[in-house]
Parts: structure tokens; C-alpha cells; sequence
């Protein structure tokens, strides 16, 4: 089959390529994702495209979500808040023909990062970005936490004394007197509220203030009307005391963010928040995988058991001379460490 690349700068995508996105395995690789972040998160003179892989009849049949850089490197439309580079890449066949192509529009070097090593299709894309001339290096980019649920009972039951002890008493305790109640938003209409508690409660917790401010309202607004957004507070004495975002697709949930008003820390409300919304995602939106974002944070470790990177990717054209400086600086430096390993991966620390 013949395949060939056009190239899209945001906005003007055509809606058969935008339609592609709805395919995607994961929220974070929907239309209204990915438009977030081109139009929320792009620094000066960064320009966002779409290259699309269209068949012999000119349909599309795969996409990539990219970022033109001024001195003409491309990377993946990816920020500091994605946990998962999932663009709609559909088969192998048709990752693996996207990466061949993808030289004649690169000049320099492709990055991605975020990637989920295990994905079949990212496999094939970057193996057609090799023998597409490119040379190529990957990087571990961070520990994500995750693990497979079947039902709530199981997955409780596995899970240590300490954090089961925990929400056992401080529930109890709560729901005895009527203080705790929880609450999710899902429907554009109710969410709009919602942000508001959370970035208060996000304000008063312990994180640093956000890279880009209006990213998280829009993003939050732009996966409710896709239906992957979960927004759930827990509410003791009438007063929201923690909030949680989820991002919830196609049997897979992720703790994307976490907020605590710290006036409420003794009585754990974020703990028992997670707990709430694990059952509720697991018996309402029948996921069988729930991880926890970026980071090898040791809270992680206690609600889910495995850990696993997610990786970054160079593709450096050697056909021009700022490529070919790339390789050397970049890539030629992982070879030799690989070799020097015996070609076994570094240990996993997590």
C-alpha cells in the first residue's frame, strides 16, 4: 500500500484529521488534549502541527501531534503535564509507514517523550523512523506507577495494613457523624464550578503554581465534553477539603492531579478520596488499569504496585550538518553507554 504525509499547522486542521484523535487509546491523546496544549503551553515562535498519514485514497489514517522550534527541531506536542504521549497512530502498519516518512519533513532532529515503551505502535514508529535513515537513541524520561484492577475487593485486599487501617478509621470516624461526603463532576455544566474549588484547594496545597495557569480550566472544560474528565471532591463539613482530577478512557484511568487543603491534613482527605475513586472507576467506568502519572513519589507506591518508565526518543536526520552535529552530540553518547552496558538496559530504580 502507498502511503504519503500532509502537513497541518494548528488551527487550520482539516476535520478528516481531527476525526483521527477519536481513535486514540487514551484521553491524553484526544483532539481537545492536544488542542489544549497548542493553544495553552507553546512558547514564542513554537508552532504546533499535525503531520497526517493519508492512504492511496487520501484518507487519513494516523497522526502525529508535533512542534516546529525555531531552529528547526520538531518535538512531540507534549508539556510538563503530559503523562502519556498517545497520539492516534492506529496499527503497526501504519505507525511503522509514518515513521519512514517523516525524514523529508524533518531537517534537524525529532524528540518525543512520554512514551509508552510497551505500545506496539510506538515500537513500529520508531522502528520506521531507523529505517526511514534516521538515527535514532531512547532515554528513560520518568517512573510512572501503575497496576491491573479486576474488581475493588481484590485490589483493596492488596494493598498494605497501614494505608488500609487508615481509611478505615478515619472514615469511620467521619462518616459516623455525617461530616464526609464525595462528590464527582463529569458533565461540562457541572465541571465549570467545580475548577474553582479545585484551584483554590490546588492554591492552599503544597504544590508549585502551575507553568502555564490556563491550561488546567481548559483542559478540564475540553475533556468533559469528550467525557474523560473526572473531577471529585471529598467535602467534610460542608467544606471541600481535597480534590482530585482523573482522566478516565477506554478501560484506563489516571490520577492526573491532586490538591489538599492542608488545614485538613490529620483527617486524610485526600486518602480517602483515592480510595472513593478507585471503587467508583473501577465499578462504574470498568477500568482495568489505573496509574499515577509522573513520578516515583512513595505515596504512589502504596496504592499501586508496579512501576514502569516511560520513555523519551531522538531521531536525528544525518543528511544535514545541524542533524549530523545532533547524532554525534545525542545519540552517539547512548550507543556507547549501551555498548559498555552489553546492551542491557540500565537498573530499574523503581
Amino acid at each position: 500500500m502507498q502511503f504519503a504525509i500532509t502537513s497541518h499547522a494548528f488551527p487550520a486542521v482539516p476535520p478528516d484529521v481531527a476525526a483521527v484523535f477519536g481513535r486514540s487509546s487514551d484521553s491524553q491523546g484526544s483532539w481537545g488534549w492536544f488542542q489544549t496544549l497548542a493553544v495553552q503551553t507553546l512558547r514564542a515562535a513554537e508552532t504546533a502541527l499535525v503531520f497526517a498519514l493519508r492512504d492511496e485514497a487520501g484518507r487519513p489514517c494516523a497522526a502525529l501531534p508535533l512542534v516546529r522550534l525555531p531552529d528547526g527541531t520538531i518535538r512531540g506536542l507534549s508539556a510538563p503535564y503530559t503523562t502519556l504521549f498517545a497520539p492516534p497512530l492506529g496499527s503497526p502498519v501504519y505507525a511503522r509507514a509514518l515513521g519512514v516518512c517523516m525524514r523529508a519533513f524533518v531537517g534537524r532532529r525529532l524528540m518525543l517523550d512520554a512514551l509508552a515503551s510497551e505500545d506496539p505502535s510506538i515500537r513500529a514508529l520508531k522502528l520506521g523512523l531507523g529505517e526511514g535513515g534516521f538515527l535514532c537513541a531512547g532515554y528513560r524520561h520518568f517512573a510512572n506507577h501503575f497496576e491491573a484492577v479486576t474488581t475493588m475487593d481484590r485490589f483493596w485486599e492488596a494493598r498494605g495494613s497501614r494505608l488500609r487501617s487508615t481509611v478505615r478509621r478515619k472514615q469511620r470516624s467521619l462518616e459516623r457523624d455525617g461530616r464526609l461526603r464525595f462528590e464527582s463532576f463529569e458533565a461540562p455544566a457541572e465541571v465549570d464550578g467545580a475548577i474553582d474549588v479545585y484551584e483554590r484547594l490546588y492554591a492552599l496545597s503544597w504544590k508549585e503554581p502551575e507553568p502555564d495557569p490556563d491550561f488546567m480550566p481548559a483542559m478540564m472544560r475540553a475533556l468533559a465534553r469528550e467525557g474523560s474528565l473526572r473531577l471529585a471532591l471529598a467535602v467534610i463539613d460542608g467544606t471541600p477539603a481535597a480534590a482530585q482530577i482523573w482522566l478516565v478512557s477506554k478501560g484506563r484511568a489516571t490520577i492526573f492531579k491532586l490538591a489538599q487543603d492542608p488545614g485538613y491534613d490529620k483527617l486524610s482527605p485526600g486518602t480517602l478520596l483515592t480510595h472513593w475513586m478507585v471503587s467508583r472507576t473501577v465499578d462504574r467506568d470498568h477500568v482495568t488499569e489505573i496509574d499515577f502519572g509522573r513520578g516515583d513519589d512513595r505515596y504512589k507506591r502504596d496504592w499501586l504496585g508496579q512501576c514502569r518508565y516511560r520513555e523519551g526518543f531522538i531521531a536525528c536526520n544525518p543528511g544535514s550538518i545541524g542533524g549530523l552535529y545532533d547524532a554525534m552530540r545525542l545519540v552517539l553518547p547512548t550507543w556507547i553507554a549501551a555498548k559498555l552496558r552489553g546492551g542491557k538496559p540500565p537498573e530499574q530504580p523503581c
